[in-house]
């Protein structure tokens, strides 16, 4: 097989894992923000707030097995004396988690290896322990449940309660209570087909899209080899004589049609970015496009017999300052929707005059062209 096919069938698995990758990791992290972004934000007020305690208890487990006792479940057993109030405990103590010997449970199957930890067990199966002796340990913690009034959109009341978990610090929990009055108000968001689901943050996770970037960016990478590829390949069939713009072409594709209008243009348009992003974007869509055109145009002022110096300069003037340059500044100093569609119009005249200029031939302006 050639090489050119055995290089084509690398990046092509190199593609699909990638696009599985960055697909699979968008629909579950980044994805549901999206959505998140589209809750509603609404004036919530405290009705009822208090601290409640209550027993959290988690199995303390050794390098011991349960051999022939009979014991209950961790899990039944940490089920049961969660359960239990602190405040019963306190006046009664059968009502208290069991603890010494009562507090012996079998927490079942451990997935660990037999030898981890400098464990040896009798009871071994393969890689799995089959009976695990454990002590459950139980600490008072504490939650602060509380619930929420809000009209919703439609004017509508909901209610909602949450109970958020605030350790085992009985002042980290007054404190919360204390900055909740009742009464007070808190900015939360909602969900608008079902109110009664609440958010309290719908900000985008910085981590969660850097690590979608990195399974995009060898996306894009091999995405635009194959690309460079077919164009190769289809220019060689039906126009041997445009084969030595291959790569013009494939920037042109990908700097300056794909990412600026197919990927950057939708989430200025309809995806929920901060003003700041906004302004971003609004700069950086028309310098893509201004970037990935350049080669082409470059290219074909030296087609025209211009030299390399002349080709720059023109290819500046009039396509990249006011393509890259003066329309990203306007738009993003200029908020008025007239404003900016005129100072479009306005630079899409002087791109129009850009491409009667390099199409035409080199007869029709050699008494124009500067040599430098």
């Amino acid at each position: 097989m050639p090489c050119p096919d055995k290089c084509l069938g690398h990046w092509l698995c190199v593609f699909i894992l990638f696009l599985t990758a960055f697909l699979a990791y968008f629909f579950k992290k980044d994805y549901p923000e999206i959505l998140h972004s589209r809750y509603i934000p609404a004036v919530m007020t405290v009705r009822s707030i208090e601290v409640v305690s209550r027993y959290c208890c988690d199995p303390d487990c050794a390098c011991d097995e349960v051999g022939g006792l009979n014991l209950p479940s961790c899990k039944s057993l940490d089920a049961l004396a969660e359960s239990l109030s602190p405040m019963a405990c306190y006046k009664n103590s059968s009502q208290c988690p069991p603890s010494g010997a009562a507090a012996g449970c079998n927490n079942g199957k451990n997935y660990y290896a037999c030898g981890s930890y400098g464990c040896e067990y009798s009871s071994c199966s393969g890689q799995q322990i089959q009976q695990q002796l454990c002590q459950l340990e139980c600490d008072i913690c504490y939650f602060v449940p509380y619930t929420l009034e809000f009209l919703d959109r439609h004017k509508r009341s909901w209610n909602f309660t949450s109970n958020p978990f605030l350790g085992f610090n009985i002042e980290s929990a007054n404190a919360f209570k204390a900055a909740h009055p009742v009464n007070s108000t808190i900015v939360a968001y909602y969900k608008p087909s079902n109110p009664r689901i609440v958010l309290f943050t719908i900000d985008f996770r910085a981590r969660n899209w850097g690590i979608l970037v990195i399974f995009g960016f060898p996306l894009f990478v091999a995405a635009a080899v194959l690309t460079q590829y077919a164009l190769a390949s289809i220019l060689k069939e039906f126009s041997p004589a445009l084969v030595q713009i291959d790569l013009h072409l494939n920037i042109a594709l990908w700097i300056g049609i794909i990412w600026p209008f197919i990927i950057l243009l939708p989430i200025l348009k309809i995806g929920y970015v901060k003003p700041d992003g906004k302004k971003a974007l609004k700069v950086l869509i028309p310098l893509l496009t201004a970037f990935g055109w350049l080669p082409l145009i470059f290219y074909r002022l030296q087609q025209l017999e211009w030299s390399k110096i002349g080709s720059t300069m023109l290819a500046f003037i009039f396509f990249f300052v006011p393509l890259g340059v003066i329309l990203p500044c306007m738009l993003v100093l200029v908020n008025s929707s007239t404003t900016s569609m005129s100072i479009g119009i306005f630079v899409g005249a002087l791109l129009f005059a850009l491409l009667v200029f390099l199409t035409a031939s080199w007869r029709q302006i050699l008494t124009f062209r500067i040599y430098f």
